[in-house]
């Protein structure tokens, strides 16, 4: 964990208070960095974003149509 996300955690606990929620979220977000650094080294810096912040373009969309369009 960098200096910024260790930051951050510091802020969220400071913020939302001791509690197991707080920590599941932190966990998650740890989580999400992870994953991030993963897609990062994989694909690069602009398609792992891409990738970790795309929604369905068309919610009535099956997944196979989705990943066609």
């Amino acid at each position: 964990m960098n200096i910024a996300q260790q930051y951050i955690v510091q802020q969220l606990r400071r913020e939302l208070g001791a509690s197991e929620a707080t920590e599941h979220l932190i966990d998650w977000l740890l989580d999400s960095w992870a994953t991030l650094d993963m897609l990062r080294d994989r694909f690069g810096e602009a398609r792992a974003l891409q990738l970790l912040t795309a929604y369905a373009p068309l919610p009535q969309a099956s997944v196979q149509e989705a990943v066609l369009i």
